[in-house]
């Protein structure tokens, strides 16, 4: 990774997985310059995540943005009117009872849809990398989908054994959920499922997959033969 690339707003991106992390340097038009993948296996200790983003650190450009994305199936989607920040906490645990204490929790406002996200993630890994990027945001992988106004779209993001799914029939979001997965097979019954549910065509809805490089190789045959409309897009 070049180091020169600086005086450019570049954004940079930390994604952390079960098994590693990855960090982008996209530009401006969200265009991908650089990218690190690092094995990593996170157990709690920070001090082994601070010297892994350490190492990986003089390589990379100054960026104008630092993200921090993350991929926790600890969230929830509501109404604005329902909102208050010192319930937040409160709203999550109705739907996520499990979530580990140690959780630190967040909310991003939607205003084109009137409506509040909130997710949890680890206070250790967030304060972590706060040390090491001062500046770091916080977001969650869903955040920019749910941003955009779609009409009929669902939207899939591929983990190591979960997917999370987000449906826009008619501009509004009829469905925010997670499920868990072992084969290709799985996803396209869970899509499927979720279409005759909410009883309507999924041939009429435009699919986006998000997944990693391995994951699409061993996926994205099934699932364009079954629903051939889906697009599959590199998580970054």
């Amino acid at each position: 990774m070049n180091a020169n690339l600086v005086n450019i707003p570049y954004r940079l991106s930390i994604r952390l997985s079960p098994n590693g992390f990855s960090v982008f340097v996209c530009d401006v038009n969200e265009k991908v310059i650089a990218s690190v993948n690092q094995t990593y296996k996170h157990s709690g200790d920070t001090n082994s995540l601070k010297e892994a983003i350490l190492s990986i650190k003089p390589s990379l450009p100054d960026c104008q943005e630092v993200i921090l994305i993350c991929e926790t199936e600890f969230y929830t989607l509501i109404p604005n009117s329902f909102f208050a920040s010192d319930h937040a906490l409160d709203f999550l645990k109705l739907q996520h009872p499990d979530m580990p204490e140690t959780n630190q929790v967040f909310s991003h406002s939607f205003q084109n849809h009137d409506s509040i996200f909130i997710f949890g993630y680890d206070s250790g890994i967030v304060q972590t990398l706060t040390d090491i990027f001062p500046t770091l945001k916080i977001e969650h992988q869903l955040i920019s989908s749910i941003e955009h106004d779609h009409q009929n779209m669902i939207s899939i993001w591929i983990g190591e054994e979960r997917i999370d799914c987000l449906v826009f029939h008619k501009g509004e979001i009829k469905l925010l959920n997670h499920y868990p997965y072992q084969t290709a097979e799985d996803i396209v019954y869970h899509a499927l499922n979720i279409a005759y549910h909410l009883q309507f065509d999924i041939m009429e809805f435009e699919i986006t997959v998000y997944s990693d490089e391995a994951n699409a190789k061993n996926y994205e045959e099934i699932i364009t033969t079954y629903l051939p409309q889906s697009d599959f897009k590199t998580i970054q």
